[in-house]
């Protein structure tokens, strides 16, 4: 999506919208901290809009595109205060299979010293964001990752794409059996709702 014409992505993660923005919901909304607010919440929130601006889209040349992008991991319960910081915001909750996804990290450097649990509490982010775009359909969208990989016209390009997901997804059979237990602990209820 992020190639397209209109949309002005800048090709990176943009963590800092959910890192920054999750600072700024809990310094305006804990009892003791808004006392010691000193602009009204209008102003706070134009404050963090703006530096995101700056922060992920600051080509001045692409800012007349009619679509901004950000790839944020967010949770749920902060997606209602990044609507208020950008009221336009559409949300597309990007749902993977959590074999494939749990696994590609764990084969990556610089995730692979983590716990096998914090990978699976990492796809597990997402029922919170699912949960939020099934209530708010308005701004909210779910959208399965194979999606984007199912429908297209050469069939060969497509059957290259089938047996790089499959073959992803059949990673789990190199986890240990602790691992696999882990996985249903943690994922299982979420992942058979969803299919996978």
């Amino acid at each position: 999506m992020g190639l397209h014409s209109d949309i002005y992505y800048n090709g990176k993660e943009n963590n800092i919208v959910q890192d920054l923005l999750g600072v700024a919901q809990k310094n305006c909304t804990a009892r003791s901290r808004q006392t010691a607010l000193v602009v009204d919440q209008t102003e706070y929130n134009e404050v963090f809009r703006q530096a995101i601006i700056r922060l992920i889209w600051p080509d001045p040349k692409l800012v007349e595109r009619s679509v901004w992008m950000a790839a944020i991991n967010p949770t749920g319960d902060l997606l209602d205060y990044i609507s208020d910081v950008f009221p336009k915001a559409i949300f597309i909750c990007l749902v993977r299979n959590p074999k494939g996804m749990i696994s590609s990290p764990m084969r990556y450097r610089p995730f692979q010293s983590l716990p096998f649990e914090s990978h699976c509490q990492t796809w597990m982010r997402s029922e919170s964001v699912y949960r939020w775009c099934l209530a708010n359909p308005d701004r909210g969208f779910v959208m399965r990752h194979e999606w984007l990989y199912s429908g297209e016209s050469d069939v060969s390009d497509q059957g290259q794409r089938k047996a790089f997901f499959e073959s992803k997804n059949r990673r789990w059979n190199d986890w240990t059996v602790e691992q696999k237990e882990s996985y249903q602990q943690i994922c299982g209820e979420f992942a058979e709702e969803l299919g996978y």
